[in-house]
């Protein structure tokens, strides 16, 4: 079941971005600089967001509760942040600190 709702959010996800990259209606994609490493673009759209990371990888998050900010999560990565700066977590590696570009 969780593998089923995972892959209709990613169509759906996957349908906000246009072939050219711009957003559509109901999604924003925003592109960071990270303190380590190479950059990495955000597509944040219904209560989801898609991490190209600058290696080539895609990795789907759901949002979750945050008092302050924003908070996106995955089993291997973990986004947080406020205004213009995130960080991001993805499993077993050091955290990074992104600005946006």
């Amino acid at each position: 079941m969780k593998l089923c709702a995972a892959a209709v959010l990613a169509v759906c996800l996957a349908g906000c971005v246009a072939g050219n990259g711009a957003p559509t209606a109901g999604g924003r994609r925003v592109s960071y600089s990270c303190d380590r490493g190479p950059g990495m673009t955000v597509i944040y759209a219904g209560g989801m967001a898609r991490v190209e990371n600058g290696n080539g990888q895609t990795f789907l998050l759901q949002k979750k509760e945050s008092n302050s900010g924003f908070w996106y999560e995955s089993p291997v990565l973990r986004l947080r942040g406020k205004g213009d700066m995130l960080t991001y977590w993805p499993a077993y590696t050091p955290m990074k600190t992104c600005l946006i570009q």
